[in-house]
């Protein structure tokens, strides 16, 4: 759910940057998206990949 309210708030907000964002140029913008969605990657994929070791260490205690 968090990852759901930041991408949209994250989407108005690069959708409208020249008045959010007006001191950054456009290849700070893009530098900034691409920062963001690595950061939403890695809050999707990490906990997923708590998960398989998790269920991999129980398959093996079992």
């Amino acid at each position: 759910m968090g990852t759901v309210i930041g991408l949209i708030l994250d989407s108005f907000s690069l959708a409208d940057y020249h008045s959010i964002f007006s001191k950054l140029d456009d290849s700070q913008v893009i530098a900034f998206t691409v920062w963001i969605s690595f950061a939403y990657a890695l809050y999707l994929i990490i906990p997923a990949f708590i998960n398989f070791s998790q269920k991999s260490k129980q398959m093996k205690n079992e």
